[in-house]
């Protein structure tokens, strides 16, 4: 599906079929989800050839039950990637369903109130008739798309994304840096991406623009001249490199939690297993005591994010605390785009600038 402007009614209801980051992907095999990072083009093969491939990233925690072993993809052992687990499938019907039980309740108090003013001509009738007539629009909109997403989304066949194309072991070891490689590469069926232009965040609905300005930069002097697209439709402009400056509030759209801010303070975090294994990770905290967790379990992939545009790295993992995770773990996109070109030399990530230095 292709992304709605933000006026209409399906808006953030079809960001699970549309191709926005924040794709919810699942394996076939079972109903482990997470979330797609990027996509990006091949453009030339291991041969040198020209290729036309689509690749998407995500996690190799995704993809993977063995998380242990490389795989490359064997026509022998294909692994293929739907868009929308049973679970979130469920989710995104279910929400649907409760827009439309909204406005059908509306419409009818609207009717309502209209039959008790009469045939009075005032402002009040004018406006509760324009809102009638908008509430009775939006269920015929909303009935289309629970319409369709029952006639093309229920079977698995017709969710089908692609194949993993490329999945290395989860390693603290790559190089001295010791940041996490939990990676993989899914060569995407392209018919699934006719309305892809680039790697853009559909921020969702949940928010409006000036509400998402002050979130993310919530001191005035700061926020000056910064501002969210009012389509709310976040282009990806660079990854930002290992010497960029501090930053506070960034987001992610993920599978479980949709758009959540956090807070990042420039520091890495430094963590060792129970078996002396040491790993550096990008740490992004709660927005505040108050607000919802930044991820959760099927948030792994999500792209981490600037207000203006700049990602900064994927999410992996997080540290519960209680009933809720207090941290959230991830890898530097620079970095994680580094190991791409180790795999995928003349990689073109539809833009997206970086620095590998």
């Amino acid at each position: 599906m292709k992304v709605e402007d933000n006026t209409n009614p399906s808006f953030g209801l079809n960001h699970p079929f549309n191709t926005g980051l924040g794709i919810p992907i699942a394996r076939l095999s079972e109903d482990a989800q997470g979330t797609l990072t990027l996509l990006f083009r091949e453009v030339k093969d291991s041969n040198g050839q020209p290729s036309d491939r689509i690749l998407a990233l995500t996690n190799k925690h995704v993809v993977s039950v063995d998380t242990t072993t490389d795989y490359e993809f064997n026509e022998a052992d294909p692994q293929h990637i739907i868009v929308c687990g049973e679970r979130r499938l469920a989710r995104a019907v279910g929400e649907i369903e409760d827009a439309i039980n909204k406005d059908l309740r509306d419409a009818v108090k609207l009717n309502s109130e209209l039959a008790d003013l009469g045939d009075q001509v005032s402002l009040a009738v004018q406006r509760k008739t324009t809102a009638l007539k908008e509430k009775n629009e939006n269920i015929t909109i909303l009935q289309t798309l629970f319409d369709e997403v029952q006639a093309n989304w229920k079977d698995v066949e017709g969710r089908k994304f692609g194949l993993v194309d490329w999945a290395p072991a989860i390693s603290v070891r790559v190089d001295d840096r010791h940041y996490t490689r939990d990676i993989a590469t899914i060569s995407v069926d392209k018919e699934k991406l006719e309305n892809f232009e680039s790697n853009i965040v559909d921020l969702g609905s949940d928010f409006d623009a000036s509400q998402l300005e002050d979130r993310f930069w919530p001191i005035a002097s700061v926020r000056d001249g910064k501002t969210i697209p009012a389509n709310l439709q976040l282009p990806i402009s660079s990854a930002l490199d290992k010497n960029g400056e501090p930053l506070y509030i960034v987001g992610k759209y993920g599978n479980t939690t949709k758009l959540t801010l956090g807070r990042y303070s420039g520091m890495d975090a430094y963590i060792c297993t129970d078996l002396g294994l040491e790993s550096r990770e990008v740490v992004v905290y709660n927005y505040s005591k108050k607000s919802d967790d930044f991820s959760d379990h099927g948030d792994s992939g999500s792209l981490i994010f600037t207000g203006d545009g700049k990602g900064l790295a994927i999410l992996h993992s997080g540290m519960p605390r209680g009933m809720h995770n207090h941290v959230t773990y991830a890898t530097p996109l620079w970095w994680v785009i580094k190991q791409i070109l180790v795999k995928y030399p003349s990689a073109d990530f539809y833009g997206i600038t970086y620095s590998l230095d």
